[in-house]
């Protein structure tokens, strides 16, 4: 049984399943969800979580907020829900017996050091603080969003305050924005969405958060190809089994989703892929299914420059340029329209790097 669920700990974690369920394409409703498909979070159970939205949200600076309050859930969760990793003890890769050869882990390279932060530590703990070098980094992951970025976290304020050079410290929120975690600043009570890669309030309301490549791959293959990389290590004082993933029923079942995001039903709601948006997304934002990068890399323009994606040999993705500004992250396809409306859905076709299917 041991085995069974690292295997699917392997599986989800690489986030390169096909879902193959009955997905409408065209011909969307209101509130109307999709046969074949069951929400968690339906619409009579999210208004009964409104008074536990106010009171959490009461817990964050929300001046300045830049989106209304009613987008905003807190279904029954407190604040750190899970403890944010800070400033994680590393050790060198080769000889590491944490995590498992086989087991996926998440790899940024940064000022010349590759790290790799293992995706079981980062299903528990949904962030880690780092350094790499002289650069301060947070990896974010999101298992029911399917959520997964880096960014850097000396992100600039928008309004004059208190050691705004400091790099901050991101921790769980326990609110969700678009079906995702929501972050907070430990300095600031300052509110951020991954996914929308922004402040949300506070003195970084609509500041930009400034995403990192990043690699998935196992365990196994980042020692191959980086002998002289580090790994965070197995942390200390906690009760988890960092082998098992607790969501792997959830994410491997297509028919399942955790509440209704959008009602964009261009591809599956569950199609894990990449989306990516530019300082102003309503000009360019794209997401790009898993499936469409079978065949190679893709380069997308931003009005910030060039993003570059791709398929490791083993099929999970890696995200090889991408410039300050520019938002990507690893998620479904609903979370990710549910941010960013206007996203265009780029598919499979021999003219490449154009994304030819807009929003209806």
């Amino acid at each position: 049984m041991e085995h069974l669920v690292r295997t699917a700990l392997v599986v989800v974690a690489s986030l390169s399943i096909v879902f193959t369920a009955s997905w409408a394409q065209q011909g969307s409703s209101q509130n109307q969800t999709p046969a074949g498909v069951r929400v968690m979070i339906t619409s009579d159970r999210v208004a009964g979580f409104a008074d536990h939205t106010t009171m959490m949200l009461g817990l964050f600076d929300t001046s300045g907020l830049v989106v209304t309050r009613e987008r905003f859930l807190a279904p029954g969760s407190r604040r750190d829900p899970l403890p944010a990793l800070v400033a994680p003890a590393r050790r060198p890769a080769d000889g590491a017996d944490f995590p498992g050869a086989k087991e996926p882990v998440v790899m940024l390279e940064v000022d010349g050091l590759a790290v790799a932060y293992p995706l079981g530590a980062l299903i528990y703990h949904a962030v880690i603080n780092d350094t790499i070098g002289d650069t301060p980094v947070a990896i974010w992951y999101d298992p029911i969003s399917g959520g997964l970025a880096a960014f850097r976290r000396d992100v600039p304020a928008r309004r004059a305050i208190s050691g705004a050079e400091t790099p901050r410290e991101f921790r769980l929120s326990g609110l969700l924005l678009h079906g995702s975690s929501v972050l907070y600043d430990r300095g600031t009570k300052s509110l951020f969405s991954p996914l929308e890669g922004r402040g949300l309030s506070g003195p970084f309301a609509d500041a930009r958060l400034d995403s990192l490549p990043f690699r998935v791959l196992s365990f196994d293959e980042f020692r191959a190809i980086r002998r002289a990389g580090e790994v965070v290590a197995r942390p200390m004082g906690t009760t988890f089994d960092y082998s098992v993933n607790p969501y792997a029923e959830f994410q491997l079942d297509p028919g399942i989703v955790y509440m209704q995001v959008t009602n964009d039903q261009r591809t599956h709601p569950k199609a894990s892929g990449v989306g990516i948006a530019s300082p102003t997304p309503e000009r360019n934002a794209f997401f790009v299914p898993l499936t469409a990068l079978d065949k190679g890399d893709r380069s997308f323009m931003t009005d910030a420059g060039s993003v570059v994606v791709g398929l490791t040999p083993e099929g999970t993705v890696v995200i090889k340029e991408c410039p300050p500004g520019v938002t990507v992250a690893q998620t479904y396809f609903a979370n990710w329209v549910s941010a960013h409306p206007t996203s265009s859905l780029a598919v499979s076709v021999d003219v490449r790097d154009l994304p030819i299917s807009q929003p209806r």
